[in-house]
């Protein structure tokens, strides 16, 4: 996760925000992964419990500016 977050502030230093669209042409990697945090913290606000997201993994990305939402 570490590997891709350092991508994702690189994607931030680049374009002023953390709105990767899922198919990032230029890192489809980050693409899929920010898709995954996306799927991943709906489950946790539904609280299903079979998830990867937890408040220590929403914490460090929300400190980042994670968009959560993309608007259409």
């Amino acid at each position: 996760m570490l590997l891709l977050q350092n991508e994702l502030l690189s994607y931030k230093a680049r374009f002023g925000n953390c709105h990767v669209p899922t198919k990032y042409k230029e890192n489809t990697a980050l693409g899929r992964w920010v898709s995954t945090q996306r799927a991943e913290y709906k489950k946790y606000q539904e609280g299903q419990e079979k998830t990867s997201m937890n408040e220590d993994k929403i914490r460090r990305l929300e400190e980042i500016g994670f968009a959560w939402f993309m608007a259409l």
